[in-house]
């Protein structure tokens, strides 16, 4: 059974799945104590990404502001860029230690009805990147 087989934002997370034997209606989290996360001003993840290249690109201002986790996944450095609606739904779960019913609400004016299986779909990804802990 697959993580959005007969998802809704209350009743118990199907089997084989994260979050199971959780109750979708109570389920926070809270980030791992190595979760950063910076708003970046300039290009400094694409000079990361690039510290072996020659020459290293200038640094420049971005003409947005980049949001970007680092963290550590077992012994590995983690690190990526999250696009505003993602950003937002992490924050409201990990660091407003919101249910998942409430990242629901927040999501119907922006997936609709899907809201349920992109939350869900987050929340998958999140937890399979070493970002969260379940909150007991």
């Amino acid at each position: 059974m697959g993580l959005h087989a007969g998802l809704r934002c209350g009743g118990q997370a199907p089997a084989n799945t994260v979050g199971h034997g959780q109750n979708w209606a109570s389920l926070t989290v809270r980030p791992r104590s190595s979760v950063c996360w910076l708003t970046l001003n300039s290009n400094a993840l694409e000079i990361w990404k690039a510290t072996k290249a020659v020459p290293v690109p200038e640094s420049l201002p971005l003409a947005q502001p980049l949001n970007c986790l680092v963290w550590r996944h077992e012994l590995t450095r983690q690190y990526r860029s999250l696009d505003q609606p993602e950003s937002s739904a992490l924050q409201l779960m990990a660091r407003d230690r919101q249910a998942f019913p409430d990242l629901c609400a927040k999501l119907v004016d922006v997936s609709g009805e899907q809201a349920p299986l992109q939350a869900a779909t987050w929340l998958r990804q999140w937890a399979s990147q070493g970002l969260l802990l379940w909150r007991s």
